[in-house]
């Protein structure tokens, strides 16, 4: 896989193409990388932003609450 972010500053771009590639199909994709997460790692800090700290304060057992939770799963599959 091969994946480049750049800055263009004309509307013209030339993309080299990796000779293992060559004869193969692939994809080229363009998108605004300031409209996306780029690696995932915004969608993890979020994740960790909005649940840090949840059982704090709490007398549950964060052990015995995730396998209660996983029960729950168990019992619903």
């Amino acid at each position: 896989m091969l994946r480049e972010i750049i800055t263009p500053v004309s509307n013209k771009y030339i993309l080299n193409i990796p000779e293992n590639m060559l004869n193969n199909q692939i994809e080229i994709v363009i998108s605004e990388v300031s409209k996306r997460s780029t690696n995932g790692n915004n969608d993890v800090l979020n994740l960790i932003k909005n649940t840090a700290g949840i059982l704090a304060g709490k007398t549950t057992n964060p052990i015995e609450w995730q396998q209660k939770i996983r029960q729950d799963w168990e019992l619903e599959i």
